[in-house]
This record gives structure tokens, C-alpha cells and sequence, in this order.
């Protein structure tokens, strides 16, 4: 498109190498803002995956642990027994233990207790469970550690800490329940 101007000189009209090159910047921005969005949305997405199954992970310990609870009471037993009644059982007060609610398994932990084992056979009635290290289970990223502290003949508190790493990070979820044995 041609424009006559007073002197009958025509101008090009289209666009210069500099406004090409503003365009293209601002274009390049607006994508780059765009994937920073997305990836930042993902990142979130699976830190929030991960705090939710640290809780669920920390939850199913307790709930453990009062199932015991209430089995010994209907049983006749010693409310901690099986789990912190006498000094020899994993997680009798000072003691760390893991609980494998997959397999009914409460085993002591010297120190720090491994990471679960995660099922990741599609196949098995299991998949996506998390257990004591258990092959061919894929080892997980969480480490469950529980504490058991008695205060008084018939009230006692659950500690249980989740950690994961996330990237360089290690991230902790805590959940602390204080039972009762209500046989008393």
C-alpha cells in the first residue's frame, strides 16, 4: 500500500526491523510466562500429592495403633500390649518403630527407620500400597517414624513424622494423637 504525501514521494507502510523484533519479544514473553505458569501449577500439584499422602501415611499409623487398642480390650489384654507395654516390644516409650499395615507388622527401627515400599504391579491386589521394604516393591521417597509416649497407666501419645524429599528439599508432616485406654 503506497501513500502520496505532499511532495508525491511514496512510503512503504509495512513494518520496520525494530518493530518486528518488539513484536517478537513480546511474544517470546508471553510464552515463557505462560510455561512458568504451567510448570509452577505442576510443581504445586505434586507437592500437594505428596503432603496428602504423608498424611494419609501418618493417619493409617494411628489408626493402627488404636486398632490394637481396642483389640486388646475386647481381648482382656493390656491396652499397650503388642506395640508398648513391656520394654522388649518395638515401640515401647525411647523406642522409633515402623508400622507395616499392609502386613500386620510393627517393627522396631534403631535410629532412623528406612523408607517405605511402594507396590507398583499393576496386577497385585496391593498396587499402590506402601509397606516395610518388602521386594519387589519399589522403595518410595517417605520414611514414616512413630513414637509412643505413655503419660499415665491409661493415656498415651502417638507421634508419628512423614518425611519426603522434594528436589534438594526434605519436607516433614507431623501428626500427634494422645489415646486412652477406655477400659479404664
Amino acid at each position: 500500500m503506497k501513500r502520496y504525501d505532499k511532495q508525491h514521494k511514496t512510503k512503504n507502510l509495512g513494518f520496520t526491523l525494530i518493530e518486528t523484533l518488539v513484536a517478537i519479544v513480546i511474544l517470546i514473553t508471553a510464552i515463557t510466562a505462560t510455561f512458568t505458569a504451567v510448570q509452577s501449577g505442576i510443581s504445586t500439584s505434586i507437592q500437594s500429592k505428596n503432603e496428602i499422602t504423608a498424611f494419609y501415611l501418618a493417619q493409617e499409623a494411628i489408626e493402627y495403633i488404636r486398632n490394637i487398642r481396642d483389640e486388646n480390650s475386647i481381648n482382656g489384654l493390656n491396652w499397650l500390649a503388642g506395640f508398648a507395654q513391656l520394654s522388649t516390644e518395638p515401640c515401647y516409650p525411647g523406642k522409633t518403630c515402623n508400622i507395616d499395615a499392609v502386613f500386620d507388622v510393627i517393627k522396631n527401627c534403631s535410629g532412623t527407620c528406612p523408607n517405605l515400599a511402594q507396590n507398583n504391579i499393576s496386577t497385585s491386589a496391593y498396587y499402590g500400597m506402601f509397606s516395610t521394604n518388602i521386594p519387589p516393591w519399589a522403595s518410595s521417597n517417605f520414611r514414616r517414624e512413630v513414637r509412643v509416649s505413655v503419660f499415665s497407666a491409661d493415656q498415651a501419645q502417638i507421634n508419628v513424622t512423614v518425611t519426603w524429599t522434594a528436589g534438594l528439599i526434605t519436607r516433614t508432616f507431623k501428626a500427634n494423637e494422645i489415646i486412652t485406654d477406655w477400659q479404664s
